[in-house]
C-alpha cells in the first residue's frame, strides 16, 4: 500500500507555509515559516547565498535553482538559521524549496517584464 505524504499546504499569492505536522528545531516548535520577506531581498543577499552555496561544493550552472540556494534564501527571508531549513522533514524542505523557487522566479519574472516596458 502506498504510503501518503501530507506536503505543507502554500495558498496562492501567500508564501507563509503551513506544516502538515510540526517541526521541532532549537526546542521551538513550528507549524508554518514566513517566506514573505523573499520580496525583501535584494542583490546582495543573492550572491551571498551563491558564495555560500558554491562554497558547500555546490556546483550546479543555476544555483538559484537548487535546494541549497532555497535553503539559504529561505534562511535570510525567515531570519531562522540555514540548518532550519536543512534539517526540516522532507516534504516540508521539499514545499519550502519550491516555494522559494518559484517565488524568486515570479519576483524576478515580475522585474524583467517591469523593466522591458
Amino acid at each position: 500500500m502506498d504510503e501518503i505524504i501530507n506536503m505543507p499546504q502554500v495558498e496562492e499569492g501567500d508564501l507563509v507555509v503551513k506544516f502538515s505536522k510540526p517541526f521541532v528545531f532549537e526546542n521551538k516548535t513550528y507549524t508554518e515559516v514566513d517566506l514573505r520577506g523573499l520580496e525583501d531581498l535584494n542583490g546582495e543577499d543573492l550572491c551571498r547565498a551563491d558564495r555560500a552555496v558554491r562554497a558547500q561544493g555546490n556546483t550546479a550552472p543555476m544555483t538559484e535553482m537548487t535546494p541549497d540556494m532555497a535553503c539559504f534564501l529561505s534562511s535570510a527571508s525567515a531570519h531562522l538559521p540555514v540548518e532550519f531549513f536543512k534539517v526540516s522533514y522532507f516534504p516540508h524542505s521539499l514545499q519550502l524549496s519550491i516555494c522559494c523557487i518559484s517565488a524568486v522566479s515570479f519576483i524576478g519574472a515580475q522585474y524583467v517584464s517591469l523593466s522591458s516596458v
